[in-house]
C-alpha cells in the first residue's frame, strides 16, 4: 500500500485510480460502476485493511467529499470531509447547503472568533 500517492492537491479521480489498481487490481467491473460508488467500495476495503496509514483514509475521504461535493451532496460531502479532519472545506460544504447547525459545530472546531462567527451567520441568513 505504501506506493499509494496521495499526496495532497492530487486530483481525486487519480487518487481513486491508484487505489482501485492496487486494492481491486485493476477489476474491469470495478471500473464500470459509478464514481460514488467505487469511493464507498474502496473506503470499505481501505478501512478492513489493518496496514492503511491514516493518512490515506485521510486523502480518500477528502476525494470522496470532493466528489460528493461536485455532484451536488453538500451534506453528505461535509460530514465525510469533518470525520477526515477536513474542517474548512466541511465547512464550505455545509454552507453551500445551509446546514447551519453542522456549520457552527465545525466553526467551533476552527476556533472561530466572535468577528468569524457573526460573518457565518451572516451568510448562512442571506441565502
Amino acid at each position: 500500500m505504501s506506493d499509494v500517492d496521495c499526496t495532497p492537491g492530487r486530483e481525486p479521480h487519480s487518487v481513486v485510480a491508484s487505489l482501485v489498481e492496487r486494492l481491486c487490481g485493476g477489476d474491469a467491473a470495478l471500473c464500470q460502476i459509478t464514481l460514488t460508488t467505487c469511493f464507498v467500495l474502496i473506503y470499505l476495503r481501505v478501512c478492513e485493511n489493518a496496514s492503511v496509514t491514516v493518512h490515506v483514509i485521510q486523502e480518500l475521504s477528502l476525494a470522496y467529499g470532493e466528489d460528493l461535493m461536485q455532484s451536488g451532496q453538500c451534506l453528505e460531502a461535509g460530514l465525510i470531509l469533518s470525520r477526515a479532519g477536513k474542517c474548512e472545506r466541511a465547512l464550505t460544504a455545509f454552507e453551500d447547503c445551509l446546514e447551519w447547525r453542522h456549520a457552527v459545530t465545525v466553526a467551533t472546531q476552527l476556533n472561530f472568533s466572535d468577528l468569524q462567527f457573526n460573518l457565518l451567520a451572516k451568510r448562512l441568513a442571506s441565502e
